[in-house]
């Protein structure tokens, strides 16, 4: 028993020695330590009997508290706390810049604690204020802290008198409060990092604050809940898994808006400078939300005022950049657009008014009518999509209510594609052009009074087709029927009734699929492509109406033997590898045959 008492004894001295090398090791990493508890400006204060300057690493520990006594005074880097305690405290006016980190308490297990103490009328700027070990203790409700770098305040700093957040972001680990003022400067942001840290007091200054969404009716509120002077501050929302809420009025610099959702904005606001919708966020309003400030950014902007001369310009009553924001219309009776220039234009409106563009309109990118959206002309004028145009509820171009007869119709061009489950309604004298497919599901441009006929176009680049969203069983019923596409096949997947006049130009081209036929009058000195295949004249099987060859080309080109009954043709041309019969009478092409591929079989039959 008695050979164990020195190996614990050995055991005891080892450990004493590990703790008096790490604290010789944290002295000597630093440039100064504090060898006695006395003021900061003495140099009897610090080993080596030199005040630290700014380029100085400062140690403070042993027991010792060191006060600042002078203004001006300064290190680099400042630990209060090894293995044993270290203490800074104030004095009058006095102040101290640190310009890294301020480390309270050492770094290792058995560290002991740091504390700072303010008083009033000092002031203490730090890079930074972060904890090692253990933590630290702050008496902060006096004096003023100025914060310089971007750091998490440490959990036990939640009382000040005046905080400053020079540059920098500063974040939250509690919720704080200040008897005095939270000023954020320029260069500064104040970020509560989560929905239930609260920052009380009265907070001003030219710099950032960053609201998340708490669920409260208004959450700069809930998180602000002192005195706000937001005049000259900028307001980074996030609005994420909901939107975040702005319920009351207010005038601020700038609101910048992010997250997945957004920010709901149910009063008017002022922004003096600039409102910022981040990529995939969005600025919600409500009907009498007046917004009065600049708008840009890549996300959404929602128009819910009614009835105005133009809702967008009546809500938003500053410059709004719609080359990169996507605006929607979702209000609750009828909304009215005369501005153009969209990038994207989203038609939300669901009621029976709906939207109506009155002024020619242009959109860049795409024009999106959501599920049960109603979307009107007003019969003058003319809306361009550059990009595609999917409509899920219904885009009637007419004049509101409908009317019929000798009015004048409102254009629609896609350079895109028109597609959707919704409908497309054309009335009265009105003109569509496609330059990409047509697969909307419901489609009229029939006025059913024969009085006014509206045109659709289509003149692509490439070849287009057009399905009816029941490929080989739906159709479509057209007035005029155009096609202009000089670059390739304009292809029908469906069948067509043409009240009027199907016309293909020179150089363009018009097929159906092998199933499908159109009914109405048919003209042009394009080519007619014929696929019907198995009966005794299958152009006149696919093409029933009126048919006009004078200056047109008709092309075979089936997946199967095809026959053609007595007709005269312009041009003929035999693309059909399994052959082309002629079965009865005599046919005549008073232009030019051309034999592309496969036979042309005569039978008993003349070709003239």
């Amino acid at each position: 028993m008695k050979t164990n008492k020195p190996i614990l004894l050995a055991k005891d001295g080892i450990f004493l020695i590990l703790l008096l090398l790490v604290a010789i090791c944290q002295a000597n990493a630093n440039s100064i330590y504090a060898v006695a508890s006395t003021n900061w400006s003495l140099t009897t204060t610090w080993n080596g009997g030199v005040v630290p300057t700014s380029s100085d690493d400062v140690l403070i520990d042993g027991g010792y508290t060191v006060t600042v006594d002078l203004t001006g005074q300064a290190c680099n880097t400042l630990q209060l706390g090894s293995s044993t305690t270290g203490t800074l405290t104030f004095s009058g006016t006095s102040d101290l810049t640190v310009t890294g980190a301020i480390t309270v308490s050492g770094e290792v297990s058995f560290a002991a604690a740091g504390t700072i103490t303010m008083t009033s009328g000092a002031t203490l700027t730090a890079g930074s204020i972060v904890e090692g070990w253990v933590t630290g203790t702050y008496n902060l409700n006096a004096g003023t802290i100025n914060t310089t770098g971007s750091f998490s305040l440490p959990s036990g700093a939640t009382s000040f008198n005046n905080l400053t957040i020079s540059s920098g972001t500063l974040s939250l680990s509690s919720t704080i409060s200040a008897a005095g003022t939270i000023t954020v400067n320029a260069s500064g942001t104040l970020d509560p990092v989560y929905y239930l840290h609260h920052v009380n007091g009265t907070l001003t200054g030219y710099g950032t604050i960053v609201i998340y969404r708490t669920g409260q009716p208004d959450d700069l509120l809930y998180e602000y809940p002192g005195t706000l002077i937001l005049t000259n501050l900028t307001l980074n929302y996030y609005g994420v898994s909901s939107f975040a809420n702005l319920s009351n009025s207010l005038s601020c610099a700038n609101i910048n808006i992010f997250g997945a959702d957004g920010l709901n904005i149910f009063q008017p606001v002022t922004v003096t400078g600039t409102i910022t919708v981040a990529p995939g966020s969005s600025l919600n309003t409500e009907f009498d939300s007046y917004i009065h400030g600049n708008v840009t950014g890549g996300g959404f902007i929602y128009v819910t005022h009614t009835n105005g001369t133009d809702d967008l310009t009546t809500q938003f009553t500053g410059s709004i950049n719609l080359s990169t924001l996507t605006v929607i219309y979702s209000g609750g009776t009828r909304q009215n657009i005369t501005t153009s220039g969209f990038s994207n234009l989203v038609i939300n409106n669901n009621t029976a008014a709906g939207a109506i563009f009155k002024a020619d309109i242009t959109v860049t990118g795409n024009l999106t009518l959501g599920y049960g959206a109603n979307f009107y002309g007003d019969g003058t004028h003319t809306l361009t999509v550059d990009g595609n145009a999917t409509i899920a509820g219904t885009a009637s171009f007419q004049t509101y209510p409908i009317g019929y007869g000798g009015l004048n119709g409102s254009n629609f061009t896609i350079g895109g594609t028109l597609s959707g489950a919704g409908s497309l309604n054309m009335w009265a004298n009105e003109t569509v052009t496609i330059g990409g497919d047509m697969t909307i599901t419901g489609f009229q441009a029939d006025d059913n009074s024969g009085v006014s006929p509206a045109t659709l176009i289509f003149n692509g680049s490439g070849s287009q087709t057009i399905n009816p969203g029941n490929t080989g069983s739906g159709s479509y019923a057209f007035d005029y029927l155009n096609i202009e596409n000089t670059s390739g096949t304009v292809t029908m997947d469906g069948n067509a009734t043409v009240s009027q006049t199907t016309t293909i130009s020179s150089g363009a081209a018009l097929a159906f699929a092998s199933g499908n036929t159109i009914n109405g009058a048919l003209t042009g000195n394009g080519t007619l492509n014929v696929t019907a295949t198995g009966n005794s004249n299958d152009l006149t099987t696919q093409y029933t109406g009126s048919l006009t060859l004078t200056s047109l080309t008709v092309a075979y080109i089936g997946t199967a033997p095809q026959t053609i009954a007595a007709t005269t043709f312009k041009n003929l041309s035999i693309n059909n590898s399994n052959g082309v019969t002629i079965a009865s009478g005599s046919s005549t092409v008073t232009g030019t045959l051309t034999l592309t591929n496969g036979v042309l079989n005569t039978d008993a039959s003349d070709l003239l």
